[in-house]
């Protein structure tokens, strides 16, 4: 009876809560951690009742998106300086080859040409902010986007 209330849709008290993991679980074909490790957390952990009970409606495909599309795509002057950087875009293909590259931390012209790029992509933000939201933020704050 412990697992059936576990795995109920309603928790019971006052007031009697939906839980929505649940109805989530129980509503869809399959359940998709997106990464191994979440899929695992997922089947280990929190749904664990849900997966003694229907183990083959859980599985794992990681999304696709890597460290190194991800700076290719949403900030492609980082990734240029970089490449212009390091002499070569082998760091596409294999974030691990960044490792050899640590010493740019310490280069004073990288940290200025990587400050120049920072200041660009604020602008650029400020200027959409601007343009779809109304509102001038200065480029000297803190974004966290």
């Amino acid at each position: 009876m412990e697992i059936l209330s576990k795995m109920s849709i309603i928790q019971e008290g006052n007031p009697k809560k939906v839980r929505m993991g649940n109805l989530s679980i129980i509503g869809s074909k399959t359940i998709n951690g997106v990464a191994y490790l979440h899929s695992e957390l997922l089947k280990k952990t929190i749904f664990k009742s849900f997966y003694a009970y229907q183990p083959k409606k859980f599985f794992n495909v990681t999304n696709g998106v890597t460290t190194r599309r991800w700076l290719l795509n949403c900030n492609p002057k980082l990734a240029a300086l970089l490449t212009d950087m390091v002499g070569d875009d082998e760091w596409v293909l294999s974030m691990d080859s960044l490792k050899d590259y640590r010493k740019l931390a310490d280069d004073a012209k990288f940290q200025r040409q990587y400050m120049q790029v920072k200041q660009e992509n604020k602008e650029k933000l400020m200027w959409w902010i601007k343009q779809h939201c109304g509102v001038e933020v200065s480029t000297s704050s803190l974004f966290d986007v």
